[in-house]
């Protein structure tokens, strides 16, 4: 029986849940208690609607003018950073890369054959056999050779740039939200986009909030993220930005928050609530002494849940009072703290 004290400083200080762990990660029941820090009853929450979006959303085309020759991904494939996504036809410019890399050859034996001349030429002048006119001609062929050699390698090298130009690559690694073009379909330089390329391992979720709370909300506030297509499951992320203007038809201005998706299950477009936590970062907060495992030298560890994942954390102990403890570091709001069973042993 918990206590009208107790009572209240579990309303202040955080919010009891039950939530679901996979088998791997919890033994035993599946079902666990948790303290979520800072967390307020529902209904005192401040909470705005908005629309999850990925943190990374990238076009990809051509540099080079061409005929798309292949597509090798479809919407919806997670794609691995520097893995090919589409081709250019590209069986002129490798006929020029052909004919270029024999110009080299061809040069480059015009080159060994001038310098040979060039070394005669030089032991002729030293015996006094020839005119230093006939010496400098030939150190002058070789010397242009040389120069014929270098340019050929050099445009090779331009041949062999546009070349990978023909080969459009993932820049990060992320899943496929668009293809835009098919094979047989004629691209511009820059113009035509092939591929929309997302990447959802971390996301931003765009909520709305009435005027009234402008000046309330800061960066780096945590706030719990729930999706409707997700019933039970809460995201914590803090705010990333907070739009400058107000929207003068309903009153309200748009709040990204950044919350880590590692598991990828928040999806783009995702109808999202986003409820403001009580609490700022640094500042102390209480949880149930029950939570804490060891306690030495004025510090304890605790079991956090993050990303259905349990982890031992590490924190400084504060003041006790009615079975709860003052954590003045390591815990931040938002952070679910493991408590254990009714009648389990720690």
């Amino acid at each position: 029986m918990i206590r009208p004290t107790v009572f209240s400083r579990l309303i202040l200080a955080g919010l009891l849940l039950a939530i679901a762990l996979p088998a791997h990660a919890q033994q035993g029941s599946q079902r666990v208690r948790v303290f979520r820090v800072g967390g307020v009853p529902q209904a005192q929450e401040v909470v705005g609607l908005g629309t999850v979006r990925c943190a990374k959303s990238l076009e990809l085309g051509f540099f080079e003018r061409g005929i798309i020759k292949e597509v090798r991904v479809e919407e919806g494939d997670h794609i691995k950073k520097g893995e090919i996504l589409a081709k250019l036809e590209d069986d002129i410019i490798m006929a020029d890369i052909a004919a270029k890399q024999a110009g080299i050859e061809i040069a480059r034996q015009k080159m060994d054959r001038l310098a040979d001349k060039m070394a005669g030429k030089k032991e002729l002048w030293n015996r006094r056999s020839i005119s230093e006119h006939e010496y400098k001609d030939a150190k002058h062929q070789f010397n242009q050779a040389k120069i014929e050699l270098k340019q050929v390698k050099a445009e090779l090298k331009g041949l062999q740039a546009r070349l990978a130009d023909m080969v459009l690559k993932a820049p990060v690694s992320g899943t496929v939200a668009r293809r835009y073009l098919e094979p047989g379909e004629v691209v511009g330089q820059g113009e035509n986009k092939v591929i929309k390329l997302v990447s959802c391992s971390t996301v931003l979720a765009e909520a709305s909030f009435g005027e009234k709370l402008y000046l309330r909300i800061k960066p780096g506030m945590p706030v719990v993220i729930r999706a409707d297509a997700l019933p039970g499951r809460e995201f914590i992320g803090k705010v990333h930005s907070i739009s400058p203007e107000i929207n003068d038809k309903d009153r309200t201005f748009t709040v990204k928050v950044k919350t880590p998706n590692p598991s990828l299950i928040l999806r783009p477009g995702m109808f999202v609530r986003a409820s403001l936590l009580k609490g700022k970062k640094g500042e102390p907060v209480w949880i149930p002494q029950s939570a804490i495992l060891a306690e030495l030298k004025g510090y304890g560890s605790v079991k956090v849940v993050r990303d259905s994942k349990v982890n031992l954390l590490k924190v400084k102990l504060g003041r006790k009072k009615d079975n709860m403890v003052q954590i003045t570091e390591g815990l931040e709001p938002g952070h679910l703290v493991l408590l254990p069973q009714p009648g389990a042993k720690q």
